[in-house]
Parts: C-alpha cells; sequence; structure tokens
C-alpha cells in the first residue's frame, strides 16, 4: 500500500443501515464529500427493528424527510400492561411535548428505503458488493482497502472512516477494541411477524405478564404484529431452529393472552439479549456508531433509534471541522455525548428486562403491585413516555457546552422598573429552564412576515446553529439596543454558521428594536415560558436541535467567548 497523502472522499462509511444512511445523508446535507460502502448486494428485506421514536422523528423533520416516515408508517399513541387477567398499566403518548405524539411502527427495510431515495436527491448512492478488507490510519487520514465482488482491491484514501457496520463490526475487530458486556443466554426469547386477529385495538402496543414469562405484542403497517416471548426456564438455550406457529401458540395460551387468533407468519426467529459497549467511540481518525458501538436489550425498540441519533450528533462535527469552521476538539464531544447516552440506554433496558423476566412467583406479584401503583402518577407517567419517545436525552456533562447566569448580587431584588435585570422570581424561572445540553423544547410561533402558527422547530431547520434572543417581559429602550447588537454582531460575523432569532413577547414588532432579520412574534408567551425567559436572555442551538450555550442576561461577549472553543476563528 503505497503512502497517499491526497484523500479520495473527506469521509469513508463501512455499512449502509440506518445508522450509515443517516451519517450519509446528513454529510450530504453539510456539503462534506463520502463515500458508503456495503457488503451486502441489496437491502435486507427483514423487518428487523421497527419502532421510531419522538426524538427520531424530530430529527428526521430537520432532514425534511418526516412526513415520509409518517405516511408510511403506523402511529401507536398508547401502551399497556396486562397481568392477572387485568390492565395494570395504560401510558397515553398524546401528551408528549414532541411535534410527534407517539411511536411510528415502520419496518427497518422500508426505514432504509426512505433514506436510500433522500440520498439520491443529494446526488448520492450507496456502493454495494464492497467489503473492506483492512485500512490504517495517521495523523492526516484513513488508507483502507476495499474488496470488491470480483477479488480486486481498491484503495480508498479518506480523512474520516465511521464505522456503522452493526454488531459484528469489521471495523471494531480490526482496531481490536473490547466489546464490553454480557451475552444472557439464559433468557431466550422467540420473535414472530404474524396476523393477528383479537379484540384490543390495533394501534397500541400490548405486553403481558405471566408466571410463566413475558409477551409483546406490537401493530406494523402492514397487518401484522410483531410478537416477543421469553422462554420458560424449561426450555432449551442453545436451539438456532425458527420457532414454529404451534410454539407460538402455546406460549401465549399458557401466558393467558386470550382471544387471540395468529396465523400467516412472515418472520420467526430466536434470539437472546447481549448488553455490549465498545471502550472507545473514536480511535484516531475512526469513529464508531449504532450497533457496532453498543449492543443492549430490544425492551423499547431504541437501538435503531440510538444508532440514528449517533450519526446525528457526529454529521454536523465533522462538517464544521472539514469545512475549517469547527475546532478539531468538538469531535472529541462525540464520545463524551453519546457513550453516555449508550451506558444509560444499556442500563435501563437491562433493568427493564429483568424485571420483565423476574420467575420466582411472589417477586413477580409485588412487581405487578408496583407498577400499577406507581404508573398512576402524573410525574412517573411523564418520565416513563419521555424515556420511551428519547426526548429527555440531555448532554449536560457534555465538554462543548455551557451557560451563564446572572450571580444572586445582580438580582433586581428592589422591583426597580425600566431594567433588563431579571428579578427574584425571573431569576428561578431561567434556572427552571431547558439547560446547556438540553433537547431545545418545541412551541408553535409566528414569525413577522406571517400570520401563520408554525412550530418553532420549522424556524430551526439546517445545518447551521440557531440563536434564540428572548427579550422578556420588561420592554426597556436599554433592552432593545443590546438585542440588536448582539442581533447584527453575530449575523454578520458568522454568517450561514448562525442564524439569528429575536423573539419578541408580543404581537407587533417594537420600532425601537429597528431589527430587520427574524423576528419571533410570542403573544402568549409559549415560547418565552418554555425557555424560562421573563427576563432578557439568549439560547445557543446547536445543528442537531439541542442547546449549545445559553445565558442570563443576554451577554453576547460570553457568548462570543463560548463560541471561540466550538469555532474556527
Amino acid at each position: 500500500m503505497g503512502d497517499l497523502t491526497t484523500p479520495d472522499t473527506q469521509v469513508l462509511i463501512i455499512g449502509a443501515g440506518p445508522t450509515g444512511l443517516t451519517m450519509a445523508c446528513e454529510l450530504a446535507r453539510h456539503g462534506v464529500s463520502f463515500r458508503v460502502v456495503d457488503k451486502l448486494a441489496s437491502p435486507s428485506e427483514i423487518s428487523r427493528a421497527f419502532l421510531i421514536h419522538a426524538r427520531t422523528l424530530e430529527i428526521f423533520e430537520n432532514m425534511g424527510i418526516a412526513s415520509e416516515f409518517v405516511q408510511r408508517g403506523l402511529k401507536i399513541h398508547d401502551a399497556n400492561l396486562y397481568a392477572e387477567g387485568k390492565r395494570l398499566v395504560h401510558l397515553a403518548l398524546d401528551d408528549l411535548d414532541s411535534g410527534f405524539p407517539y411511536s411510528l411502527s415502520l419496518p427497518q427495510h422500508e426505514t432504509e428505503k426512505i433514506l436510500n431515495e433522500f440520498l439520491g436527491r443529494l446526488g448520492a448512492r450507496v456502493e454495494r458488493n464492497l467489503r473492506l478488507d483492512h485500512f490504517r490510519q495517521d495523523d492526516s487520514g484513513v488508507t483502507a482497502v476495499i474488496r470488491r465482488l470480483d477479488g480486486k482491491d481498491e484503495v480508498v484514501r479518506a480523512n474520516w472512516l465511521v464505522a456503522c457496520d452493526g454488531s459484528q463490526s469489521t471495523v471494531r475487530n480490526m482496531l481490536a477494541l473490547p466489546f464490553e458486556g454480557t451475552d444472557v443466554v439464559e433468557h431466550g426469547f422467540l420473535l414472530a411477524d404474524l396476523k393477528v386477529k383479537w379484540k384490543l385495538p390495533n394501534d397500541e402496543m400490548h405486553s403481558f405478564f405471566s408466571e410463566d414469562g413475558v409477551v409483546v405484542v406490537i401493530p406494523m403497517p402492514s397487518g401484522c404484529h410483531r410478537i416477543v416471548v421469553n422462554l420458560p426456564d424449561s426450555e432449551p438455550h442453545v436451539d438456532e431452529r425458527p420457532p414454529t406457529l404451534d410454539e407460538i401458540r402455546d406460549l401465549l395460551e399458557r401466558r393467558g393472552v386470550k382471544d387471540i387468533k395468529i396465523s400467516h407468519p412472515v418472520w420467526l426467529s430466536r434470539f437472546y439479549i447481549h448488553h455490549r459497549m465498545v471502550t472507545d467511540y473514536r480511535v484516531g481518525r475512526v469513529f464508531l456508531a449504532g450497533d457496532a458501538a453498543h449492543l443492549h436489550s430490544p425492551v423499547g425498540g431504541q437501538g435503531m433509534n440510538t444508532g440514528i441519533q449517533d450519526a446525528y450528533n457526529l454529521a454536523w462535527k465533522i462538517g464544521l471541522v472539514e469545512k475549517g469552521a469547527g475546532q478539531p476538539r468538538i469531535l472529541d464531544s462525540y464520545q463524551a455525548e453519546r457513550q453516555a447516552v449508550a451506558r444509560a440506554l444499556l442500563a435501563a433496558t437491562a433493568k427493564t428486562t429483568r424485571v420483565a423476566t423476574l420467575r420466582h412467583p411472589v417477586v413477580q406479584a409485588i412487581r405487578n403491585r408496583v407498577a400499577g401503583f406507581l404508573t398512576g402518577f402524573d410525574v412517573v407517567q411523564s418520565r416513563l413516555t419521555r424515556g420511551l419517545a428519547m426526548i429527555g436525552l440531555n448532554y449536560r456533562k457534555s465538554p462543548i457546552v455551557a451557560e451563564h447566569r446572572a450571580g444572586i448580587t445582580n438580582i433586581n431584588f428592589a422591583g426597580v422598573q425600566g431594567t433588563e435585570e431579571p428579578n427574584f422570581a425571573q431569576w428561578l424561572d431561567f434556572g427552571g429552564g431547558p439547560h446547556a445540553g438540553d433537547r431545545a423544547p418545541d412551541a408553535g410561533v409566528r414569525v413577522r412576515t406571517s400570520e401563520e402558527i408554525v412550530p418553532l422547530y420549522q424556524l430551526l431547520q439546517g445545518t447551521q446553529h440557531n440563536l434564540l434572543l428572548f427579550d422578556g417581559f420588561s420592554a426597556t429602550s436599554g433592552g432593545y439596543h443590546n438585542l440588536r447588537e448582539i442581533a447584527n454582531y453575530f449575523a454578520e460575523r458568522y454568517p450561514g454558521r448562525i442564524q439569528v432569532h429575536v423573539a419578541i413577547p408580543h404581537a407587533a414588532v417594537p420600532p425601537e428594536l429597528n431589527w430587520h432579520g427574524s423576528i419571533i412574534l410570542d403573544p402568549e408567551w409559549d415560547l418565552h415560558c418554555r425557555y424560562g425567559a421573563a427576563a432578557e436572555c439568549l439560547y445557543l442551538v446547536r445543528p442537531d436541535g439541542y442547546i449549545g450555550y445559553r445565558s442570563q442576561p443576554a451577554d453576547g461577549t460570553k457568548l462570543q467567548a463560548y463560541l471561540e472553543t466550538i469555532f474556527v476563528k
């Protein structure tokens, strides 16, 4: 292999599942050249992962393709848990703080089809029948040898390599990275996609606890249902043969799932749970994402979603660095942010799986009573639904997020009028707002140029950062002057990198503001309240929809100091 220094492409992506396809689409949107290769001749037609949660749909909305998923999928609005012949738990997703208050049932091959179609519209495609043979990296890039179906090798030079090649990752194995965790072989599961006829709603998830084990039934848009059952202790756990329809029927009967008829199986399989995570998400110029980086219980259907979110987190950072606009240090934040998410997810799904598969009758009875009792509280319901929807994930401990809040001595305790200093209540209000590292909340807003109410996320679409400048509820000439100065400065200094929006808690624009850029009218105060913006403040929203920086009061000097840690001057 020669010493190649000129890259053939900026990024080489190995694997074209949902994670690799999302990475490719996002790099295309960020103007980064790439090649995405896959060893398969064509995409798999097996349904595999099939739940898309609210946070992932928000990502697809920013990409401009959420409607395509919603049109092809089945909305699931509720989740139910039954035991002892009655419903113990009912979780309604309709109150989620998201434009997508549901989970979407859609087979993985349909997800891949939509992403492939979008990639084609972006002017790129997956290169198939190509297998990574080996690679080496140096300080300036990666040199990979790609083997074609005819046995011929191609040498590819790239600035970065992203491994999206699944649980048996070739890249991870070549790096000899530990894939730490366990294979839970004592809990075998049967999986079936088939037709179901019963009286329960076909747009809700249903789980059944019994002394013998657990049954999960989830509808699919094709008219089929996904059924998952754990094997009893008496069953062998080394048999790789597909289950039969009679086996499924027998387990449903033994576990009290009554008045159900199953037929026309499309896919039958056995599986075991793996709880594993790679030690390093980044090794030099190589990144790992999706199942190549983490494996966990399918409880909650969050594996594919996590991989897509990995790619969405990484792509904008590579985009900034490759354009020479971002500090190289932001790439280190990929591991800090996404490994923490995977670690928490592994712990949560492992715990949920253990609870669902408890064997002792007394412990099962206690579990059932506690589950029914706790979920009667609104706060527990909210926490569970937000967790399922993945909208509660945050990066508060990330090395590239920060915030500034006025000290207690700078609070307007005297209630002096005509000042932008927050009073104590406004100071507390900001403290209770979304923090740096949190997902930016959505809200219905109206822009100056339209009477139509639109989601805030619609204004934030694109690949740039968005700066939200909140006027607060005190209208002062000094405050308008400060907001205008900040807006003009950052719009002029970072064109194409930062889109500036000024949010006013009024139905009309105050003439004193004299800002001709994007203005958000918020007469109902919904946006201001969601952001704890009773007093003047600012929020910087990253391209992935998370808050990178916030401050009260709105301080342009401190914001600039933060940006110098993210952007190249």
